[in-house]
């Protein structure tokens, strides 16, 4: 799979060093803002010794797989006649900027059966949406979902858009993109959220806890939680409190259920944003869009 890679300007070399090691991908170019064509390594310093000499000029026409922003360019490639290019929208993107059929959003829990079955886009989804999205999905699929959902977020830095302080609320509009998601899966959902959101600093550690009134045992709910994710490899359930040191590093997403009161539900999720949010699940779409296991390149994480 040629892959073309377009970064932002302050990306990390997680995503370069995750394709270089794919083993169904050949890297044919990475560009970035002011890369020029600079080798990786001086860029990066930490692919030292990992990576040879990768091009920096975009070539649309000489690869099977874009990963990068939307461009002008990558729509009028991908809906040109007889194109067979496929495309990693970064940064934010809709659906309906292409042809029906033709993206998915990439919560890859949610979509995997459109992202396999004949999308050439997938739309990356953004730290928040998967947060809760995660924590909630299975309660939409079986109709449990409730009206308002509150609880609090763990954000790194890069995902804290709208956080003006160390502390404070997330607007509810934040959730449009999940509520959206989770109205895929129980039609009546339309949950208001209120949530307070704090910054992670230089961690890529991201969680929430998202609370609710459910008249259910924990025991039912554990099972509802688990047969949902239970074919989905990079999920998790786990006892006691999600924390950072079961996600580092890998692209999994840790999930935990408790009853702190009677009659409310509390679901906890974290992952490692840099994977989980980012180059893994770049990578994890990749895969999807072109029929590999949902592991390549991500067995050990």
């Amino acid at each position: 799979i040629k892959t073309g890679l377009a970064l932002s300007a302050n990306a990390s070399p997680l995503i370069i060093r995750l394709l270089n090691s794919h083993p169904d991908v050949e890297l044919a170019w990475v560009t970035a803002p002011g890369l020029g064509a600079d080798a990786l390594t001086a860029r990066y310093p930490a692919l030292t010794g990992e990576i040879g000499h990768i091009e920096a000029v975009a070539d649309l026409d000489g690869i099977d797989l874009y990963i990068g922003p939307m461009t002008e360019a990558v729509g009028e490639r991908i809906a040109a006649d007889g194109s067979s290019l496929h495309a990693i929208i970064t940064g934010g993107g809709r659906e309906d900027a292409f042809a029906d059929g033709v993206a998915a959003f990439g919560v890859a829990e949610y979509n995997r059966k459109a992202l396999v079955r004949g999308a050439r886009v997938a739309i990356m989804p953004d730290t928040l949406t998967l947060l809760a999205t995660q924590a909630l999905m299975p309660l939409a699929k079986n109709l449990l979902l409730r009206p308002l959902v509150q609880g609090a977020l763990l954000l790194p830095d890069a995902a804290s858009d709208g956080i003006t302080a160390a502390r404070g609320p997330m607007p509810d509009e934040a959730f449009d993109r999940a509520r959206a998601v989770l109205a895929g899966l129980q039609a009546s959902a339309a949950p208001r959220f209120e949530v307070l959101a704090s910054r992670s600093g230089e961690s890529t550690f991201a969680a929430a806890t998202l609370g609710m009134q459910l008249a259910m045992s924990e025991a039912e709910v554990a099972r509802l939680y688990t047969d949902f994710y239970s074919d989905h490899r990079h999920m998790v359930m786990v006892g006691g409190s999600v924390s950072e040191a079961i996600v580092r590093g890998t692209n999994k997403t840790a999930i935990s259920l408790s009853h702190a009161e009677q009659g409310r539900l509390w679901v906890s999720v974290g992952f490692d944003a840099a994977y989980k949010a980012g180059a893994g699940t770049a990578v994890h779409l990749l895969n999807l869009l072109f029929g590999l296991d949902e592991r390549t390149g991500l067995s050990a994480v």
